[in-house]
């Protein structure tokens, strides 16, 4: 009877020390940018789930690795994008996710999944994605644009506005050189495609490159699909364009950090992220393109049906993610980048690629 006793106590304990581990936190902490998650939607959240939710925030992908690094354990969830995400991988500072633990991680799109920072599926939730698009005005162009080669025409001299990105800028004239975004090994013939395309410049921001193709100045313009939906929303002359080289995207993801507590909250507001509905509200809000297959239908219409703003799923095949580079190399791609493009122009000299 007493060795009876026992098991039912041993196993009673086992079950409070198991349900001990998944209760869920009162508060979790989540690192991303400012107002990336809408506060209407954690105060929702909260509403459902009582957990309430601290926002600190970042101004850049780099602040944020450096607060996880710096601060182990005082962060229950970031969103951040793929190539700091990769850094976080290879650091080994993310705990794994049991997917189980997150039912609407179903409407997540293949197409994101097993990607390079996290090939086997094991530490990310797809948060949003946004690509690197051409918007043009066929009038004010002049010309038919369906490829990034085109914007070496003569006819866009000065009518182009860009992006302030040198990955995305570098890596399209590596896609006009068939070859892949990140192609390092030489700069020499990309050098050459940079001085080109600095021709057709008629600004260069990292704000707000959008203003000249909205307001008309601009025959066409290289952008986020964020910025070029806003665009197209004020100039309906705007036609988008899926460049036939391909085009260059970006992922943010979610993932917890090693150590978090509030692990079991985490898991719950990425699932609730993920609710199809709730998914539908938040896109619109921040601006990105959605990777849940089923949030489009709940979006409001302006939004739905905005080429702009949203990769077409048909398309997204096409898409090419640019991966991260080692300092160094990161270095001198940014060096092109400013000596052959951004500065040509005004300082363009025949010196030789350093």
């Amino acid at each position: 009877m007493k060795k009876k006793i026992w098991i039912v106590l041993l196993c009673a304990l086992m079950l409070m020390s198991v349900s001990g581990c998944n209760k869920m936190p009162k508060e979790i902490t989540l690192l991303t940018w400012e107002d990336y998650v809408p506060q209407t939607i954690l105060q929702d959240f909260t509403q459902q789930t009582g957990i309430a939710v601290h926002c600190e925030t970042a101004e850049t992908n780099e602040e944020m690795l450096e607060k996880i690094e710096t601060s182990p354990g005082a962060y229950d969830l970031i969103i951040a994008t793929d190539y700091a995400i990769d850094t976080l991988v290879q650091k080994q500072l993310l705990e794994e996710i049991d997917y189980d633990d997150i039912p609407n991680y179903r409407y997540v799109s293949d197409g994101y999944k097993g990607l390079y920072y996290d090939p086997n599926n094991q530490y990310t939730v797809p948060y949003s994605t946004a690509g690197i698009l051409i918007g043009y005005d066929p009038q004010k162009a002049g010309i038919e644009i369906d490829a990034f080669a085109d914007l070496l025409a003569p006819e866009l001299a000065g009518k182009v506005t860009y992006v302030d990105d040198p990955n995305a800028i570098v890596g399209i004239a590596n896609l006009i050189l068939q070859q892949a975004p990140d192609y390092t090994e030489t700069y020499e013939e990309s050098a050459k495609i940079l001085q080109a395309l600095s021709r057709s410049i008629l600004s260069v921001d990292a704000n707000m490159p959008e203003s000249p193709l909205a307001d008309g100045t601009a025959a066409a313009g290289v952008m986020f699909t964020s910025q070029l939906g806003y665009a197209m929303a004020v100039n309906p002359n705007l036609e988008v364009v899926y460049p036939k080289e391909g085009f260059i995207y970006t992922v943010d993801a979610m993932a917890i950090p090693a150590g978090a507590d509030g692990k079991a909250g985490a898991l719950a507001l990425m699932d609730y992220i993920h609710d199809p509905v709730v998914n539908g509200k938040i896109m619109p809000e921040i601006c990105c393109s959605t990777t849940n297959v089923s949030a489009v239908q709940f979006m409001e219409e302006s939004y739905r049906t905005s080429e702009g703003y949203n990769i077409q799923p048909d398309k997204a095949a096409e898409g090419v993610l640019f991966k991260p580079l080692d300092e160094t190399t990161q270095t001198r791609l940014n060096y092109i980048y400013k000596k052959y493009f951004k500065d040509w122009q005004a300082n363009g000299t025949d010196t030789e690629t350093e």
